[in-house]
């Protein structure tokens, strides 16, 4: 009888049909802006996560939340892409679209694909979001920015027991939507 039993990876199905290993983080205050997305590294593959918005300082300030900082600054394309080391007349990084092999002239041009998933802001009278969304998905990192304002967040996942590694969620390597 062998003792040599198969590790947790991405298609082990047990690891999505147990319940997860809890993780739960929130923002101090609004931290979230518009400038500067916030990474959540998760310390391993997750099951699936819930989010919700924390002291929005407007109606507008939605959060916006993704798989690349380029996803949700809207900097990439919906087949993924990278720098080339190039650029136009104006000054502006020529981006390559990975699979299709496309270069695109512009940052203009990228900005119309949107890798990312919009929360609703809190309201003024409740501190919390009264919409929470749960995704059942698998990934490592999550990033987090403001569509408008500032905001804060509460993320609670359900881990598994997949090391980080087994999983890299990344345009530049073909995978569609993350940006």
């Amino acid at each position: 009888m062998s003792s040599n039993w198969p590790s947790s990876g991405l298609r082990t199905s047990a690891e999505y049909q147990c319940s997860g290993i809890p993780y739960v983080t929130s923002s101090n205050d609004a931290e979230c802006d518009t400038t500067n997305p916030v990474q959540i590294k998760f310390p391993y593959v997750t099951r699936w996560v819930e989010i919700n918005t924390w002291k929005s300082n407007a109606a507008a300030s939605h959060l916006r939340v993704g798989f690349t900082s380029n996803g949700v600054q809207h900097k990439g394309a919906v087949t993924g892409s990278r720098p080339v080391g190039l650029t136009d007349s104006n000054g502006n990084q020529k981006w390559e679209k990975v699979g299709a092999w496309e270069l695109v002239d512009t940052d203009a041009q990228l900005n119309n694909h949107a890798n990312y998933y919009l929360v609703p802001a809190s309201s003024g009278a409740t501190l919390c979001g009264t919409e929470r969304v749960r995704l059942e998905f698998a990934c490592t990192d999550l990033f987090l920015l403001a569509d408008a304002g500032t905001t804060g967040f509460t993320i609670v996942a359900g881990l598994t027991n997949i090391p980080r590694d087994a999983l890299s969620l990344t345009g530049s390597t073909g995978f569609q939507g993350v940006g």
